[in-house]
């Protein structure tokens, strides 16, 4: 364990001290959202699966032990399914008595980090000074120090001093920290809200998503955008977007398809082809293949149990990583394999969480954003997860003040 997540675990664990005091809430938010908390330097920020942001809940909960709120029909249901999931637990015991107990923290670590969250919620209610302007200075921040990582990254190769792992010498400079993931759930709480993002902001969002490098985070954004903004527009204005939209496209298609073997855009060009798309789809979903190989019979209703995990063929090039993954690059398969058809537990529980922490008029897209995500990334083991219900509570939370101001 290294002395810097002990001394970030101890800050964030004073801080949740005083809550929910809006200086010290504040500051956690800030810290969490613009330092650069990245995969190349994971031993500072996460030791055993624990994220040092959840010592802030923590002290949240500690400091108001005493609930004296009612619980919702969503906090009963909540409830309910956190049991029916327990009781799988006890009872697929059979299953993953003999995986490495790690890997089975790994699979439920999201229900339990986020129950805390919910313990804090449950116990505070909304956050009373919350402010959506503390955005403006988190996304500014954030855009400072990401632009500054990123150059000193991209120029002098400072993140290889940081890690060897020949992952980051063979693939493009990124930066992605917990930041990077708060920047699509602020953009849809605000056009869900009809709330106009200013210029700058703009700007510190999309410059951070682009140096992130995750095509995915950019084009999920976009369609839950225009999704949004869809639904505003009268019949008349939207079947001009649409031709518009539609001309755009066909010109883009065009171009792209005139793309020379060295140009950027071949990348792109590649997506243009069935044959390459089936292709990748199959290389993607290739160690599920290989785990539906070694199932038994009631494997296919109960899955291989908690703590299973996949054979990864393109991982024989990192010498410090085991073979073994917990999760797939998407979320159903990942969790097939483990629960099989009991796959519904933890998504339903994730949904209510979700429904649990965001406002009502961002909620159905939050939805949509994850549905969306959960094809290409299985958000559900990435230690970003609890952070950003955290913030979705504190958006929510500046909806309510907004209200009863």
């Amino acid at each position: 364990m290294s002395i810097a997540f002990v001394l970030f675990s101890i800050t964030c664990f004073v801080l949740g001290l005083s809550f929910p005091k809006q200086k010290q809430v504040k500051l956690f938010m800030f810290l969490v959202i613009t330092l650069p908390f990245l995969n190349i330097n994971t031993k500072i920020h996460v030791n055993y699966q624990i994220p040092f942001y959840l010592f802030f809940l923590l002290g949240g909960v500690i400091k108001n032990i005493y609930p004296n709120r009612r619980l919702s029909t969503t906090d009963l249901i909540l409830i309910l399914l956190l049991f029916f999931f327990f009781c799988y637990m006890v009872v697929s015991i059979p299953l993953f008595y003999h995986h490495d107990f790690i890997n089975i923290i790994k699979d439920v670590k999201f229900i339990y980090f986020s129950l805390i969250l919910y313990a804090l919620v449950l116990i505070n209610g909304p956050l009373q000074t919350a402010q959506l302007s503390d955005f403006d200075i988190f996304l500014k921040w954030n855009f400072i120090i990401a632009v500054t990582c990123f150059s000193l990254m991209y120029f002098f190769n400072i993140h290889l001093t940081l890690n060897q792992d020949s992952y980051f010498k063979i693939n493009e400079v990124r930066y992605m920290n917990y930041g990077t993931y708060v920047l699509p759930i602020y953009t849809i709480y605000a056009l869900a809200n009809n709330i106009v993002i200013r210029k700058s902001n703009w700007l510190y969002i999309i410059v951070p998503l682009l140096i992130s490098g995750n095509r995915t985070l950019m084009l999920l954004l976009f369609l839950v955008s225009i999704t949004i903004i869809l639904k505003r527009l009268s019949e008349r204005k939207l079947l001009i977007l649409l031709a518009s939209f539609l001309s755009a496209v066909f010109f883009v298609i065009f171009v792209v398809s005139k793309a020379s073997l060295q140009s950027p855009l071949f990348r792109i060009k590649k997506l243009l082809s069935i044959d390459y798309l089936a292709s990748s789809i199959n290389t993607r979903l290739s160690p599920f293949y290989i785990a539906l190989e070694s199932f038994d019979s009631y494997d296919y209703i109960f899955g291989k149990g908690l703590g299973f995990t996949y054979y990864i063929p393109w991982f024989h090039y990192r010498a410090n990583l085991n073979n073994y993954n917990i999760y797939l690059d998407s979320l159903i398969p990942t969790l097939y394999g483990k629960y099989g058809v009991f796959l519904i537990l933890p998504l339903l529980v994730f949904v209510l969480y979700l429904k649990k922490f965001s406002d009502s008029k961002s909620y159905y897209y939050y939805l949509l954003f994850f549905v969306l995500l959960g094809l290409t990334n299985s958000f559900l083991y990435q230690n970003y997860l609890t952070f950003i219900l955290f913030v979705m509570f504190y958006l929510k939370s500046c909806s309510l003040t907004k209200r009863n101001s």
